[in-house]
């Protein structure tokens, strides 16, 4: 639980960064937290 924390509180920091927000003007920006273990999937989510 605390690395899905961490991961959505630095995937927020990303998308409000002034050069992603400038660099992708006109462009709905969508955020995907995908945590492997190995090779192994073991949290998608869509962070809003």
């Amino acid at each position: 639980q605390e690395q899905v924390k961490e991961a959505k509180n630095q995937l927020r920091q990303y998308a409000s960064d002034p050069r992603v927000i400038k660099g992708n003007r006109g462009v709905n920006l969508i955020s995907i937290m995908l945590i492997f273990r190995g090779w192994e999937l073991v949290h998608c989510e869509e962070v809003k």
